[in-house]
């Protein structure tokens, strides 16, 4: 196992002490460019199932146990990455029309703070004729008239 790990260190000492080394290219090209190329080929859901299959493989026995055979975890992995990814697909589109109408108040209170405000204005004198100035209550003035109401029927 020292070996290996010995390799390893070799390997990423050329590739980072000699990029330019035909074996500096070769490791570069094998080990960075070719798998960040393929990655990113991948689309969301194939990710998330790599995700959820290679936690399944941590937990092979228990796994298998549960499902029966690897096929069938697989195909369930698969199943429940086609739900997350509509989940997350249905997240963001929540979150995209709440930033949506933030940003439309946003906008609106930047408009109403630049307009000038109508109501600081001081409101206007009203001028013309009022009406005669109530008089005093007081009991020395005659009692005021009562409306009598008489309801006529009209024969029909």
């Amino acid at each position: 196992m020292a070996a290996f790990y010995g390799l390893c260190l070799a390997l990423m000492a050329v590739m980072r002490l000699a990029p330019q080394s035909p074996l500096g290219r070769w490791l570069n090209l094998n080990f960075i460019q070719e798998p960040l190329t393929r990655m990113a080929a991948l689309e969301r859901h194939q990710v998330i199932f790599l995700v959820i299959a290679s936690v399944m493989l941590l937990a092979a026995s228990e796994t298998i146990a549960i499902y029966g055979t690897f096929e069938w975890a697989l195909i369930s992995a698969f199943d429940l990455s086609v739900y997350l990814d509509a989940v997350a697909v249905t997240a963001v589109i929540g979150v995209a029309t709440r930033f949506r109408s933030v940003m439309q108040v946003l906008r609106g209170r930047r408009v109403a703070r630049t307009t000038p405000k109508r109501g600081a204005r001081r409101r206007r004198m009203r001028t013309g004729a009022g009406t005669a100035p109530a008089k005093s209550a007081n009991d020395d003035d005659p009692a005021p008239a009562r409306a009598s109401f008489r309801f006529h029927l009209a024969a029909a």
